[in-house]
């Protein structure tokens, strides 16, 4: 495959980076396993999650055999299971970021179903990527928000400043071997600070 022409469509790459949830993207990318290869059965594999989300007619063969130890020649040019990691491959955590896997019921897979499984593992791992970021970035402003609640709670109730308030929250954090934005919950929660 020239490595400068895509096997995929704009509209389905677009489709992938622009899901709406973690769901339609994994939805996005087994459908474009499916209709981008000879495949009759696609499946996302992720361990911190889901576990293996499976589609077409021998996804569900294709998640029993993924679901157990790797098969033999799994990774074999003209197999008929074919698994590309979601990671780079100078990451020490490969084995544990998912993949994506293609498997024929009638025949071997050939390249140029390796060449569009690899770049649509690609096109998951940037979309997937993105997910996490979102997801974290949002936890980090709800803890934020959190704290600055308790921070306000602790000012008006004790006459501190904020820096002071912060310094309360952080040593019945350390002190109590709590969570920062769990004893700033519990302040939130109970209008009061936390019993040692």
């Amino acid at each position: 495959m020239d490595p400068h022409r895509s096997a995929l469509t704009a509209d389905v790459v677009a489709a992938l980076h622009a899901a709406r949830d973690r769901t339609a993207c994994l939805d996005g990318v087994l459908a474009a396993l499916l209709s981008a290869s000879s495949a009759t059965g696609a499946a996302v594999v992720l361990p911190r999650a889901a576990g293996v989300v499976v589609a077409g007619e021998s996804g569900p063969v294709l998640g029993a055999l993924l679901a157990t130890a790797d098969p033999a020649g799994v990774d074999a040019e003209e197999a008929d299971v074919i698994r590309i990691p979601l990671a780079e491959p100078s990451d020490a955590r490969r084995d544990r970021a998912g993949a994506v896997a293609l498997h024929r019921a009638s025949g071997p897979l050939d390249a140029r179903d390796r060449d569009i499984a690899e770049e649509i593992a690609l096109h998951a791992r940037i979309a997937l990527d993105a997910w996490d970021a979102a997801e974290e970035l949002e936890r980090g402003l709800a803890s934020r928000t959190l704290i600055g609640q308790a921070q306000g709670i602790l000012m008006e109730r004790f006459s501190l400043d904020a820096d002071r308030a912060f310094q309360v929250l952080r040593r019945y954090s350390q002190d109590g071997n709590v969570k920062l934005v769990e004893v700033a919950r519990r302040v939130v929660q109970t209008g009061a600070l936390p019993t040692v």
